[in-house]
């Protein structure tokens, strides 16, 4: 075996193992919460208005209670829910095995951080007549919406005073700042608890408005002069859209996908050493 026939060998033993190990990782739901169902789900706190049926969300949505909701900063992101391990209020409980994905729209009104659901997204992990679903497992994941952010422009809006809710992103908002076409400054917006965002400098803002938002991760996208009027209930397609990076998941590496990488890595170093060279862990691992 040649040594570059060798180093691809490990390249690929090596990848297999990571995906295996980001498959693993992936699964894991690391928040627990009560969840019951509600409705009307249209007007929630985040001003989302209508609830669309035809597309994202389909009308899947979730209040989540006050310690979760924090000032509405989880507006628009998307979670995934799974009822492995939980249980009801009278057992024997009629789940349904499935897993939900679900839009965060609303506040539900509560002390503990617990899940409201629309019936639509109830009934998909459980039998609607079970009402109380305890301990489900949580987990944030990606939003599914196929085209860009949209920027709407909200009631109160004025040439001193630009307000706008945000919506159809796929990944939670930390940050958004705003600049016009005369003052190429920034300047920050504030979101309020109804997810809705505002910015004031003393000055006119002169359209058309440029909007750069930052995601949970610290990514940016700018729109530039996507916002062309500052007419109240006035729509924009930003252009833009939030979305993971394509990359490998890579997490810690479980028992048995542990074992494996240690058994390739063995295998390959004795190999090595056969053909008269040897070759540090260190330089697999970098």
């Amino acid at each position: 075996m040649g040594r570059r026939a060798r180093q691809a060998g490990v390249a690929a033993l090596l990848g297999s193992v990571l995906l295996a190990s980001g498959a693993a990782s992936a699964q894991s739901f690391p928040f627990t919460a009560d969840a019951t169902y509600y409705g009307p789900i249209d007007g929630g706190n985040c001003s989302f208005g209508v609830i669309e049926s035809a597309v994202s969300p389909f009308l899947k949505i979730a209040a989540v209670g006050t310690p979760l909701y924090a000032n509405s900063a989880p507006c628009g992101r998307f979670i995934e829910i799974d009822t492995s391990g939980a249980t009801c209020a009278a057992p024997p409980c009629d789940f349904t095995g499935n897993r939900v994905v679900v839009m965060i729209s609303d506040q539900l009104p509560s002390a503990s951080p617990n899940l409201d659901l629309s019936e639509l997204a109830f009934a998909q992990i459980a039998n609607i007549d079970e009402g109380l679903l305890l301990n489900v497992r949580w987990r944030y994941v990606p939003g599914d919406h196929v085209g860009n952010i949209e920027l709407h422009n909200t009631i109160g809006i004025n040439p001193h005073f630009v307000h706008f809710v945000l919506q159809k992103h796929n990944l939670g908002i930390t940050q958004v700042t705003v600049r016009d076409a005369v003052d190429p400054t920034w300047h920050a917006a504030v979101r309020d608890s109804a997810n809705q965002w505002s910015v004031s400098t003393g000055q006119e803002f002169q359209p058309p408005l440029s909007v750069r938002i930052t995601d949970i991760d610290g990514r940016v996208v700018t729109a530039t002069d996507a916002v062309n009027s500052i007419a109240p209930s006035a729509v924009f397609d930003l252009g833009v859209q939030l979305n993971p990076p394509v990359a490998i998941p890579i997490g810690p590496l479980p028992g048995p996908v542990a074992a494996l990488f240690l058994a390739i890595l063995g295998s390959f170093r004795l190999c090595w050493r056969k053909h008269g060279r040897a070759i540090p862990s260190a330089a697999l691992l970098h």
